[in-house]
């Protein structure tokens, strides 16, 4: 949707006077400056950009860490190149001893050096099949921790068919729900109504 201009009410003079004289044809009024310009004696709200935060890395989770970076900086249009010094300032506990040592034994990274160092160091072990790891998932507490687990192993495989998720989900229940929920043929997970 476009926005729409508004016509500034009171006289020309004295919307004049409320602008900086600095040329930069913002009104002086400082809660104008974020939610409108002026344009032509009209003015149109800017479209700012979301508030975003990069979390720390501490040493847990590289891959969505990375994956959350890639999309920060896609965001906020960060080159290739100034993306490895952007995520430098958020490693945190382990993982900033791990990259200052990185860094005096090798030099600065370039951003897919430093991704890749960083999911060797901090990333699934090459030896852990999260194929195998979500067919042995079994519910023992809460349905909910249950579905977490489920799925934080589900995203980590692919290729995998809705009906054959669905299979294990329901063969990893404790018997007396996994008769229950069987009897009632159950939706594909993702999608839900």
């Amino acid at each position: 949707m476009k926005p729409r201009a508004v016509r500034a009410a009171g006289s020309t003079d004295s919307l004049q006077s409320s602008i900086k004289n600095d040329g930069s044809g913002m009104p002086s009024d400082s809660r104008f400056i974020n939610e409108t310009s002026f344009r032509g004696g009209e003015f149109h709200p800017n479209l700012r950009t979301p508030k975003m935060e990069l979390p720390k890395f501490s040493g847990e989770d590289p891959l969505s860490w990375v994956f959350h970076a890639e999309q920060y900086f896609d965001c906020l249009s960060v080159s290739l190149e100034n993306r490895e010094s952007h995520a430098a300032v958020h490693v945190a506990g382990p993982a900033i001893r791990w990259y200052r040592w990185r860094l005096i034994q090798q030099g600065k990274p370039t951003w897919l050096e430093f991704v890749a160092a960083l999911t060797v160091c901090f990333g699934p072990s090459a030896y852990l099949d999260y194929n195998v790891e979500l067919s042995k998932i079994r519910h023992k507490g809460i349905v909910t921790e249950y579905q977490a687990e489920f799925e934080d192993k589900r995203n980590m495989v692919h290729g995998w068919p809705k009906e054959a998720l669905i299979g294990v989900f329901i063969v990893g229940l404790r018997d007396e729900l996994r008769i229950n929920v069987q009897a009632a043929r159950p939706q594909p997970l993702l999608e839900k109504k």
